[in-house]
Protein backbone atom coordinates (compact mmCIF):
# COMPACT_ATOMS: atom_id res chain seq x y z
CA UNK A 1 0.00 0.00 0.00
CA UNK A 2 3.26 2.22 1.04
CA UNK A 3 4.22 1.90 -2.89
CA UNK A 4 4.14 5.31 -4.38
CA UNK A 5 0.48 5.77 -6.64
CA UNK A 6 -0.58 2.31 -5.38
CA UNK A 7 -3.13 3.76 -2.76
CA UNK A 8 -4.42 5.85 -5.79
CA UNK A 9 -4.70 3.25 -7.73
CA UNK A 10 -6.63 0.89 -5.85
CA UNK A 11 -9.36 3.90 -5.22
CA UNK A 12 -9.23 4.26 -9.46
CA UNK A 13 -9.93 0.45 -9.69
CA UNK A 14 -12.42 0.70 -7.15
CA UNK A 15 -14.26 3.51 -8.36
CA UNK A 16 -14.09 1.89 -11.91
CA UNK A 17 -15.97 -1.27 -10.65
CA UNK A 18 -18.78 0.51 -9.12
CA UNK A 19 -19.72 2.52 -12.19
CA UNK A 20 -19.39 -1.01 -14.33
CA UNK A 21 -21.76 -2.21 -11.44
CA UNK A 22 -24.12 0.41 -11.97
CA UNK A 23 -24.10 0.24 -15.46
CA UNK A 24 -25.11 -3.04 -15.76
CA UNK A 25 -28.17 -2.57 -12.87
CA UNK A 26 -28.91 0.73 -15.31
CA UNK A 27 -28.82 -1.43 -18.92
CA UNK A 28 -32.21 -1.28 -20.83
CA UNK A 29 -30.88 -4.05 -23.11
CA UNK A 30 -28.81 -7.30 -22.34
CA UNK A 31 -26.33 -5.99 -24.90
CA UNK A 32 -25.45 -3.08 -23.05
CA UNK A 33 -24.98 -5.47 -19.62
CA UNK A 34 -22.92 -7.79 -21.71
CA UNK A 35 -20.21 -4.51 -22.12
CA UNK A 36 -20.19 -3.18 -18.67
CA UNK A 37 -20.47 -7.04 -17.56
CA UNK A 38 -16.87 -6.91 -19.24
CA UNK A 39 -15.91 -3.72 -17.55
CA UNK A 40 -16.74 -5.94 -14.16
CA UNK A 41 -14.56 -8.52 -15.47
CA UNK A 42 -11.58 -6.68 -16.10
CA UNK A 43 -12.06 -4.42 -12.90
CA UNK A 44 -11.82 -7.86 -11.13
CA UNK A 45 -8.69 -8.97 -12.34
CA UNK A 46 -7.36 -5.48 -11.63
CA UNK A 47 -8.27 -6.01 -7.62
CA UNK A 48 -7.53 -9.59 -7.57
CA UNK A 49 -4.19 -9.12 -8.75
CA UNK A 50 -3.45 -5.94 -7.28
CA UNK A 51 -0.53 -7.11 -5.02
CA UNK A 52 1.46 -7.94 -8.26
CA UNK A 53 4.64 -8.64 -6.32
CA UNK A 54 2.85 -11.51 -5.23
CA UNK A 55 2.69 -14.56 -7.67
CA UNK A 56 -0.19 -15.90 -6.15
CA UNK A 57 -2.21 -12.99 -6.59
CA UNK A 58 -1.37 -12.73 -10.22
CA UNK A 59 -2.79 -16.33 -10.71
CA UNK A 60 -5.56 -15.94 -8.95
CA UNK A 61 -6.33 -12.97 -11.45
CA UNK A 62 -5.76 -14.74 -14.07
CA UNK A 63 -7.44 -17.76 -13.27
CA UNK A 64 -10.40 -15.54 -12.45
CA UNK A 65 -10.46 -13.71 -15.81
CA UNK A 66 -10.02 -16.76 -17.77
CA UNK A 67 -12.45 -19.02 -15.95
CA UNK A 68 -15.48 -15.77 -16.43
CA UNK A 69 -14.23 -15.88 -20.12
CA UNK A 70 -15.57 -19.26 -20.48
CA UNK A 71 -19.44 -18.51 -19.11
CA UNK A 72 -18.97 -15.00 -21.17
CA UNK A 73 -18.41 -16.96 -24.16
CA UNK A 74 -22.01 -19.33 -23.60
CA UNK A 75 -23.52 -15.49 -23.04
CA UNK A 76 -22.12 -14.72 -26.48
CA UNK A 77 -24.01 -17.23 -28.03
CA UNK A 78 -26.89 -16.88 -26.57
CA UNK A 79 -26.67 -12.96 -27.79
CA UNK A 80 -26.09 -14.15 -31.38
CA UNK A 81 -29.31 -16.61 -31.15
CA UNK A 82 -31.33 -13.77 -29.33
CA UNK A 83 -30.68 -11.17 -32.18
CA UNK A 84 -30.75 -13.39 -35.17
CA UNK A 85 -34.41 -14.14 -33.90
CA UNK A 86 -35.95 -11.70 -31.86
CA UNK A 87 -34.24 -8.54 -33.79
CA UNK A 88 -33.68 -6.69 -30.17
CA UNK A 89 -31.82 -6.66 -27.61
CA UNK A 90 -34.15 -4.39 -25.24
CA UNK A 91 -36.22 -6.14 -22.25
CA UNK A 92 -38.82 -3.91 -22.45
CA UNK A 93 -40.87 -1.87 -25.09
CA UNK A 94 -39.32 1.28 -26.48
CA UNK A 95 -42.22 4.37 -26.16
CA UNK A 96 -42.13 7.58 -28.19
CA UNK A 97 -43.10 10.86 -26.11
CA UNK A 98 -46.72 10.15 -27.52
CA UNK A 99 -47.21 6.80 -25.62
CA UNK A 100 -47.04 4.74 -28.39
CA UNK A 101 -45.33 1.51 -28.77
CA UNK A 102 -42.43 2.08 -31.28
CA UNK A 103 -40.63 -1.57 -30.73
CA UNK A 104 -41.33 -4.41 -28.46
CA UNK A 105 -38.77 -5.50 -26.24
CA UNK A 106 -37.55 -9.59 -25.79
CA UNK A 107 -40.01 -9.54 -22.68
CA UNK A 108 -42.95 -8.92 -25.05
CA UNK A 109 -42.15 -11.00 -27.91
CA UNK A 110 -42.30 -14.42 -26.10
CA UNK A 111 -45.66 -15.24 -26.01
CA UNK A 112 -47.62 -17.30 -23.29
CA UNK A 113 -50.71 -18.34 -22.37
CA UNK A 114 -52.97 -17.33 -19.33
CA UNK A 115 -51.67 -20.28 -17.37
CA UNK A 116 -47.68 -18.79 -17.71
CA UNK A 117 -47.11 -21.86 -20.63
CA UNK A 118 -44.74 -20.44 -23.45
CA UNK A 119 -47.28 -20.81 -26.42
CA UNK A 120 -45.81 -23.22 -28.62
CA UNK A 121 -46.94 -24.74 -32.54
CA UNK A 122 -48.95 -27.94 -32.34
CA UNK A 123 -47.02 -29.69 -35.26
CA UNK A 124 -43.50 -28.70 -35.45
CA UNK A 125 -43.15 -27.33 -31.26
CA UNK A 126 -41.43 -24.34 -33.02
CA UNK A 127 -42.36 -20.67 -30.92
CA UNK A 128 -43.95 -18.26 -32.93
CA UNK A 129 -42.62 -14.90 -31.20
CA UNK A 130 -43.51 -11.42 -32.05
CA UNK A 131 -46.04 -9.10 -30.49
CA UNK A 132 -49.23 -10.71 -32.20
CA UNK A 133 -47.93 -13.88 -31.84
CA UNK A 134 -50.67 -15.08 -29.91
CA UNK A 135 -52.96 -13.99 -32.86
CA UNK A 136 -51.20 -15.69 -34.77
CA UNK A 137 -50.46 -13.13 -37.03
CA UNK A 138 -48.24 -13.02 -40.61
CA UNK A 139 -45.86 -10.46 -38.83
CA UNK A 140 -44.65 -12.79 -36.45
CA UNK A 141 -41.68 -14.89 -36.70
CA UNK A 142 -40.86 -18.38 -35.31
CA UNK A 143 -38.01 -19.76 -33.48
CA UNK A 144 -37.34 -23.46 -33.18
CA UNK A 145 -37.82 -24.42 -29.24
CA UNK A 146 -34.59 -26.53 -28.73
CA UNK A 147 -32.54 -22.65 -29.84
CA UNK A 148 -35.15 -21.32 -27.58
CA UNK A 149 -33.69 -23.06 -24.64
CA UNK A 150 -29.96 -22.90 -26.00
CA UNK A 151 -30.26 -19.29 -26.09
CA UNK A 152 -31.52 -18.88 -22.87
CA UNK A 153 -28.50 -21.60 -21.35
CA UNK A 154 -25.79 -19.19 -23.42
CA UNK A 155 -27.44 -16.59 -21.01
CA UNK A 156 -27.10 -18.92 -18.45
CA UNK A 157 -23.38 -19.88 -18.47
CA UNK A 158 -22.45 -16.44 -18.38
CA UNK A 159 -24.46 -15.96 -15.00
CA UNK A 160 -22.70 -19.09 -13.87
CA UNK A 161 -19.45 -18.15 -14.18
CA UNK A 162 -19.47 -14.68 -12.67
CA UNK A 163 -22.10 -16.04 -9.89
CA UNK A 164 -19.19 -19.25 -9.13
CA UNK A 165 -21.51 -21.72 -10.14
CA UNK A 166 -20.47 -25.59 -10.99
CA UNK A 167 -18.73 -26.54 -12.17
CA UNK A 168 -16.78 -22.92 -13.06
CA UNK A 169 -16.99 -22.02 -8.93
CA UNK A 170 -13.06 -22.53 -8.49
CA UNK A 171 -11.90 -19.11 -9.14
CA UNK A 172 -13.78 -17.69 -6.07
CA UNK A 173 -11.47 -18.98 -3.00
CA UNK A 174 -8.32 -18.02 -4.89
CA UNK A 175 -9.62 -14.81 -5.53
CA UNK A 176 -9.36 -13.76 -1.80
CA UNK A 177 -5.38 -13.18 -2.41
CA UNK A 178 -6.73 -9.44 -3.47
CA UNK A 179 -6.98 -6.98 -0.35
CA UNK A 180 -10.04 -7.57 2.38
CA UNK A 181 -11.88 -4.68 0.96
CA UNK A 182 -12.18 -6.06 -2.44
CA UNK A 183 -13.42 -9.52 -1.18
CA UNK A 184 -16.21 -7.92 1.32
CA UNK A 185 -17.35 -5.77 -1.55
CA UNK A 186 -16.43 -7.61 -4.90
CA UNK A 187 -16.60 -11.36 -4.03
CA UNK A 188 -19.53 -11.10 -1.78
CA UNK A 189 -22.10 -8.67 -2.53
CA UNK A 190 -21.66 -6.88 -6.15
CA UNK A 191 -20.09 -8.83 -8.90
CA UNK A 192 -20.64 -12.49 -7.83
CA UNK A 193 -24.09 -11.07 -7.58
CA UNK A 194 -24.44 -10.00 -10.95
CA UNK A 195 -24.71 -13.74 -12.42
CA UNK A 196 -27.52 -13.94 -9.93
CA UNK A 197 -29.44 -10.50 -10.55
CA UNK A 198 -29.37 -11.16 -14.32
CA UNK A 199 -31.02 -14.42 -14.04
CA UNK A 200 -33.45 -12.33 -12.02
CA UNK A 201 -33.68 -9.30 -14.64
CA UNK A 202 -33.85 -11.86 -17.20
CA UNK A 203 -36.42 -13.96 -15.72
CA UNK A 204 -40.05 -13.46 -17.98
CA UNK A 205 -37.51 -14.76 -21.18
CA UNK A 206 -36.45 -18.57 -19.20
CA UNK A 207 -38.57 -21.54 -20.05
CA UNK A 208 -39.19 -24.67 -17.93
CA UNK A 209 -35.78 -26.64 -19.09
CA UNK A 210 -33.97 -24.13 -18.23
CA UNK A 211 -35.15 -23.16 -15.08
CA UNK A 212 -34.97 -26.71 -14.07
CA UNK A 213 -31.18 -26.37 -15.21
CA UNK A 214 -31.04 -23.39 -12.47
CA UNK A 215 -32.31 -25.08 -10.17
CA UNK A 216 -29.94 -28.76 -10.43
CA UNK A 217 -27.05 -26.01 -10.49
CA UNK A 218 -27.53 -23.99 -8.08
CA UNK A 219 -28.45 -27.69 -5.85
CA UNK A 220 -25.22 -29.08 -7.04
CA UNK A 221 -23.11 -25.67 -6.19
CA UNK A 222 -24.59 -25.00 -2.12
CA UNK A 223 -23.80 -29.04 -1.37
CA UNK A 224 -20.48 -29.20 -3.08
CA UNK A 225 -19.20 -25.87 -1.40
CA UNK A 226 -20.24 -26.08 2.09
CA UNK A 227 -18.87 -29.60 2.20
CA UNK A 228 -15.18 -28.03 1.48
CA UNK A 229 -15.93 -25.37 3.85
CA UNK A 230 -16.64 -27.47 6.67
CA UNK A 231 -12.50 -28.61 6.43
CA UNK A 232 -11.08 -25.19 5.35
CA UNK A 233 -8.77 -23.39 7.67
CA UNK A 234 -8.26 -20.12 6.15
CA UNK A 235 -10.57 -17.56 7.56
CA UNK A 236 -10.99 -16.06 4.17
CA UNK A 237 -11.30 -19.32 2.17
CA UNK A 238 -13.96 -20.21 4.34
CA UNK A 239 -16.14 -17.27 3.49
CA UNK A 240 -15.30 -17.82 -0.02
CA UNK A 241 -16.81 -20.73 -0.30
CA UNK A 242 -19.59 -20.23 2.17
CA UNK A 243 -20.34 -17.47 -0.84
CA UNK A 244 -20.33 -19.79 -3.51
CA UNK A 245 -22.96 -22.04 -1.15
CA UNK A 246 -24.68 -19.03 -0.63
CA UNK A 247 -24.58 -18.03 -4.03
CA UNK A 248 -26.57 -21.49 -4.75
CA UNK A 249 -29.08 -21.29 -2.89
CA UNK A 250 -30.05 -17.76 -4.51
CA UNK A 251 -30.17 -19.62 -8.21
CA UNK A 252 -31.82 -22.98 -6.46
CA UNK A 253 -34.72 -20.25 -5.19
CA UNK A 254 -34.60 -18.86 -8.61
CA UNK A 255 -34.85 -21.95 -10.21
CA UNK A 256 -37.94 -23.59 -8.48
CA UNK A 257 -39.87 -20.33 -9.18
CA UNK A 258 -38.90 -18.14 -6.41
CA UNK A 259 -38.49 -15.23 -8.27
CA UNK A 260 -39.05 -12.94 -4.59
CA UNK A 261 -36.81 -15.47 -2.47
CA UNK A 262 -33.68 -15.89 -4.73
CA UNK A 263 -33.67 -12.03 -4.41
CA UNK A 264 -34.46 -11.39 -1.34
CA UNK A 265 -31.64 -13.67 0.22
CA UNK A 266 -29.20 -11.82 -2.74
CA UNK A 267 -30.10 -8.72 -0.65
CA UNK A 268 -30.01 -9.74 2.96
CA UNK A 269 -26.76 -12.16 1.84
CA UNK A 270 -24.79 -9.05 0.77
CA UNK A 271 -25.07 -7.38 4.42
CA UNK A 272 -24.13 -10.33 6.97
CA UNK A 273 -21.28 -11.40 4.21
CA UNK A 274 -19.47 -7.85 3.76
CA UNK A 275 -19.69 -7.70 7.67
CA UNK A 276 -18.26 -11.11 8.04
CA UNK A 277 -15.63 -10.31 5.61
CA UNK A 278 -14.29 -6.94 6.84
CA UNK A 279 -14.44 -8.97 10.29
CA UNK A 280 -12.36 -11.46 8.93
CA UNK A 281 -10.01 -8.24 7.40
CA UNK A 282 -9.71 -6.67 10.91
CA UNK A 283 -8.37 -10.35 12.40
CA UNK A 284 -5.90 -10.86 10.37
CA UNK A 285 -4.85 -7.12 10.86
CA UNK A 286 -5.04 -7.56 14.63
CA UNK A 287 -2.94 -11.18 14.28
CA UNK A 288 -0.10 -9.02 12.06
CA UNK A 289 -1.76 -11.12 8.71
CA UNK A 290 -2.08 -14.02 9.90
CA UNK A 291 -4.84 -15.94 8.17
CA UNK A 292 -4.72 -20.03 9.64
CA UNK A 293 -7.77 -20.13 12.10
CA UNK A 294 -5.65 -23.36 14.06
CA UNK A 295 -2.95 -20.32 15.13
CA UNK A 296 -5.84 -18.42 16.75
CA UNK A 297 -8.46 -19.11 19.51
CA UNK A 298 -9.40 -16.93 22.36
CA UNK A 299 -9.49 -13.54 20.84
CA UNK A 300 -12.72 -12.29 21.89
CA UNK A 301 -10.67 -11.22 24.68
CA UNK A 302 -8.56 -8.84 22.59
CA UNK A 303 -11.08 -7.97 19.89
CA UNK A 304 -14.70 -7.44 21.61
CA UNK A 305 -16.20 -5.30 19.13
CA UNK A 306 -15.01 -8.02 15.87
CA UNK A 307 -15.89 -10.81 17.74
CA UNK A 308 -19.07 -9.13 18.58
CA UNK A 309 -20.28 -8.13 15.02
CA UNK A 310 -18.63 -11.84 13.61
CA UNK A 311 -21.31 -13.57 15.93
CA UNK A 312 -24.20 -11.27 14.32
CA UNK A 313 -22.97 -12.15 11.16
CA UNK A 314 -22.85 -15.57 11.95
CA UNK A 315 -25.96 -16.33 13.69
CA UNK A 316 -27.39 -14.14 10.34
CA UNK A 317 -25.99 -16.72 7.57
CA UNK A 318 -26.74 -19.48 9.91
CA UNK A 319 -30.93 -18.77 9.94
CA UNK A 320 -31.28 -19.00 13.80
CA UNK A 321 -34.47 -17.46 15.73
CA UNK A 322 -36.19 -18.33 18.86
CA UNK A 323 -38.88 -20.49 18.26
CA UNK A 324 -42.54 -19.75 18.87
CA UNK A 325 -41.20 -15.52 19.38
CA UNK A 326 -40.46 -14.62 15.71
CA UNK A 327 -43.93 -14.78 14.87
CA UNK A 328 -44.83 -12.45 17.80
CA UNK A 329 -41.92 -10.19 16.89
CA UNK A 330 -39.54 -10.31 13.78
CA UNK A 331 -36.95 -8.82 15.56
CA UNK A 332 -36.52 -12.48 17.33
CA UNK A 333 -34.85 -13.70 14.32
CA UNK A 334 -31.96 -12.11 12.07
CA UNK A 335 -32.42 -11.11 8.20
CA UNK A 336 -30.92 -14.88 7.30
CA UNK A 337 -33.62 -16.82 8.69
CA UNK A 338 -36.33 -15.45 6.77
CA UNK A 339 -34.69 -15.03 3.10
CA UNK A 340 -33.19 -18.79 3.43
CA UNK A 341 -37.28 -20.13 4.89
CA UNK A 342 -38.28 -18.06 1.92
CA UNK A 343 -36.01 -20.72 -0.30
CA UNK A 344 -36.65 -23.50 1.36
CA UNK A 345 -40.18 -23.39 1.38
CA UNK A 346 -40.26 -22.39 -2.35
CA UNK A 347 -38.47 -25.72 -2.71
CA UNK A 348 -40.69 -27.72 0.01
CA UNK A 349 -43.65 -26.40 -2.44
CA UNK A 350 -42.16 -27.10 -5.99
CA UNK A 351 -41.16 -30.73 -4.66
CA UNK A 352 -45.24 -31.53 -3.71
CA UNK A 353 -45.72 -30.33 -7.13
CA UNK A 354 -43.09 -32.13 -8.64
CA UNK A 355 -42.22 -35.30 -6.34
CA UNK A 356 -39.28 -36.60 -8.38
CA UNK A 357 -37.03 -33.79 -7.63
CA UNK A 358 -37.10 -34.48 -4.05
CA UNK A 359 -33.33 -33.74 -3.81
CA UNK A 360 -33.99 -29.65 -4.75
CA UNK A 361 -35.63 -30.34 -1.21
CA UNK A 362 -33.17 -32.39 0.44
CA UNK A 363 -30.24 -30.66 -0.55
CA UNK A 364 -30.88 -27.43 0.77
CA UNK A 365 -32.22 -28.73 3.95
CA UNK A 366 -29.28 -30.74 4.68
CA UNK A 367 -26.60 -27.70 3.44
CA UNK A 368 -28.42 -25.63 5.94
CA UNK A 369 -27.34 -27.80 8.68
CA UNK A 370 -23.88 -27.70 7.48
CA UNK A 371 -23.74 -24.00 6.83
CA UNK A 372 -24.58 -23.57 10.97
CA UNK A 373 -21.70 -25.96 11.28
CA UNK A 374 -19.06 -24.44 9.47
CA UNK A 375 -19.33 -20.86 10.40
CA UNK A 376 -19.96 -21.16 13.92
CA UNK A 377 -16.68 -23.77 13.75
CA UNK A 378 -15.03 -20.48 12.37
CA UNK A 379 -16.05 -18.45 15.04
CA UNK A 380 -15.43 -21.48 17.90
CA UNK A 381 -11.90 -21.72 16.28
CA UNK A 382 -10.89 -17.92 16.09
CA UNK A 383 -12.82 -16.51 18.96
CA UNK A 384 -13.42 -19.05 21.86
CA UNK A 385 -11.42 -21.03 23.74
CA UNK A 386 -7.81 -20.75 24.67
CA UNK A 387 -4.77 -19.14 22.49
CA UNK A 388 -3.25 -21.52 19.98
CA UNK A 389 -0.23 -19.84 19.40
CA UNK A 390 0.58 -17.74 22.58
CA UNK A 391 2.67 -15.04 20.07
CA UNK A 392 -0.04 -14.28 17.75
CA UNK A 393 -2.01 -13.97 21.12
CA UNK A 394 -0.14 -11.28 23.24
CA UNK A 395 0.41 -9.65 19.92
CA UNK A 396 -3.30 -9.29 18.92
CA UNK A 397 -5.33 -6.20 19.26
CA UNK A 398 -8.82 -4.25 18.58
CA UNK A 399 -8.88 -2.49 15.16
CA UNK A 400 -9.06 1.21 15.08
CA UNK A 401 -12.38 2.50 14.77
CA UNK A 402 -12.04 3.40 11.35
CA UNK A 403 -12.18 -0.57 10.89
CA UNK A 404 -14.50 -1.17 13.44
CA UNK A 405 -17.18 1.86 12.98
CA UNK A 406 -18.52 0.09 9.14
CA UNK A 407 -18.27 -3.44 11.10
CA UNK A 408 -20.99 -2.05 13.91
CA UNK A 409 -23.22 -0.15 11.31
CA UNK A 410 -23.25 -3.53 9.03
CA UNK A 411 -23.66 -5.51 11.88
CA UNK A 412 -26.98 -3.77 12.33
CA UNK A 413 -28.36 -4.31 8.58
CA UNK A 414 -27.14 -7.89 9.04
CA UNK A 415 -29.14 -8.40 11.58
CA UNK A 416 -32.58 -6.21 10.44
CA UNK A 417 -32.51 -5.94 7.08
CA UNK A 418 -35.13 -8.58 6.78
CA UNK A 419 -37.63 -7.07 9.44
CA UNK A 420 -41.20 -8.19 9.09
CA UNK A 421 -39.93 -11.22 6.82
CA UNK A 422 -42.44 -11.84 3.54
CA UNK A 423 -44.30 -9.07 4.97
CA UNK A 424 -41.47 -6.71 5.97
CA UNK A 425 -39.92 -3.42 3.56
CA UNK A 426 -37.67 -5.18 1.78
CA UNK A 427 -39.67 -8.21 0.52
CA UNK A 428 -42.66 -6.25 -0.82
CA UNK A 429 -40.18 -3.83 -2.39
CA UNK A 430 -39.12 -6.64 -4.45
CA UNK A 431 -41.67 -8.45 -4.99
CA UNK A 432 -43.24 -5.23 -6.31
CA UNK A 433 -41.78 -5.64 -9.94
CA UNK A 434 -42.19 -9.24 -10.13
CA UNK A 435 -42.76 -11.16 -13.45
CA UNK A 436 -45.99 -11.27 -14.22
CA UNK A 437 -46.43 -15.21 -14.24
CA UNK A 438 -44.90 -15.60 -11.29
CA UNK A 439 -47.11 -14.74 -8.47
CA UNK A 440 -49.59 -17.44 -9.35
CA UNK A 441 -47.67 -20.60 -10.37
CA UNK A 442 -47.57 -22.10 -14.11
CA UNK A 443 -49.96 -24.90 -14.48
CA UNK A 444 -48.50 -27.50 -16.31
CA UNK A 445 -50.46 -29.24 -19.35
CA UNK A 446 -51.81 -32.52 -18.94
CA UNK A 447 -50.13 -35.52 -20.44
CA UNK A 448 -47.18 -32.93 -21.37
CA UNK A 449 -44.16 -33.73 -18.94
CA UNK A 450 -43.93 -30.53 -18.02
CA UNK A 451 -42.90 -29.02 -14.28
CA UNK A 452 -45.74 -27.72 -12.21
CA UNK A 453 -44.09 -24.31 -10.65
CA UNK A 454 -45.69 -22.62 -7.21
CA UNK A 455 -47.17 -19.41 -6.84
CA UNK A 456 -47.40 -17.97 -4.10
CA UNK A 457 -50.30 -19.23 -2.52
CA UNK A 458 -48.43 -22.95 -2.47
CA UNK A 459 -45.47 -21.54 -1.46
CA UNK A 460 -47.07 -19.83 1.68
CA UNK A 461 -49.00 -23.16 2.40
CA UNK A 462 -45.81 -25.29 3.21
CA UNK A 463 -43.81 -22.03 4.98
CA UNK A 464 -44.09 -23.15 8.72
CA UNK A 465 -43.31 -26.81 7.73
CA UNK A 466 -40.31 -25.61 5.12
CA UNK A 467 -39.02 -23.12 8.49
CA UNK A 468 -39.47 -25.58 11.45
CA UNK A 469 -37.15 -27.96 9.00
CA UNK A 470 -34.93 -25.62 8.01
CA UNK A 471 -34.16 -24.65 11.67
CA UNK A 472 -33.88 -27.79 13.20
CA UNK A 473 -31.44 -28.20 10.77
CA UNK A 474 -29.48 -24.93 11.78
CA UNK A 475 -29.79 -25.86 15.41
CA UNK A 476 -28.13 -29.13 14.84
CA UNK A 477 -25.33 -27.84 12.94
CA UNK A 478 -25.00 -25.52 15.58
CA UNK A 479 -25.06 -27.41 18.91
CA UNK A 480 -22.14 -30.05 16.63
CA UNK A 481 -19.86 -27.04 16.08
CA UNK A 482 -20.25 -26.10 19.64
CA UNK A 483 -19.47 -29.65 20.76
CA UNK A 484 -16.72 -30.41 18.31
CA UNK A 485 -15.10 -27.05 18.46
CA UNK A 486 -16.60 -24.76 21.56
CA UNK A 487 -15.90 -27.21 24.12
CA UNK A 488 -13.30 -29.82 25.14
CA UNK A 489 -14.95 -32.47 25.65
CA UNK A 490 -14.37 -34.20 22.05
CA UNK A 491 -10.65 -34.15 20.93
CA UNK A 492 -10.84 -33.14 17.05
CA UNK A 493 -7.08 -33.39 16.58
CA UNK A 494 -7.81 -37.16 17.87
CA UNK A 495 -10.63 -37.85 15.63
CA UNK A 496 -8.73 -36.20 12.41
CA UNK A 497 -5.73 -38.93 13.30
CA UNK A 498 -7.84 -41.61 13.55
CA UNK A 499 -9.86 -41.15 10.25
CA UNK A 500 -6.81 -40.59 8.13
Amino acid sequence: VHRPGRYYRFFAFLSLFCFSMLGLVLAGNIFQVFIFWELVGICSFLLIGFYTERKSACNAANKAFIMNRVGDFGFLIGLMVLWTFFGTFRFGETVNDKGEVVQAGLFQMLPRDEGGNVLRDAESGDVRIGVAAAADSSDSKTIPYPLLVVARLGVLAGCGGTSAQCPLQTWLPDAMEGPTPVSALVHSATMVAAGVYLVGRFYPMFVQEVLLTIAYVGCITLFLAATIAMVATDIKKVLAYSTISQLGYMMLGLGVFGWGAGLFHLITHAFFKSLMFLCSGSVIYGCHHEQEMPKMGGLWRKMPITAFTMLVGVVAISGLAIPGLVQWCSLFAFSGFFSKDAVVATSLAFVKANPSHFLLFIMPLVTAGITAFYMFRLWFYTFAGKPRDQHIYDHCHESPWIMTGPLLALSFFAAFCAFGGEQGPLYLLITGDQPGHVAHGVAATAGSGELTLPGHEAIHAVHSTAGTFALIAAASGTFIAWLLYGTTMVNVAEIKRQLL
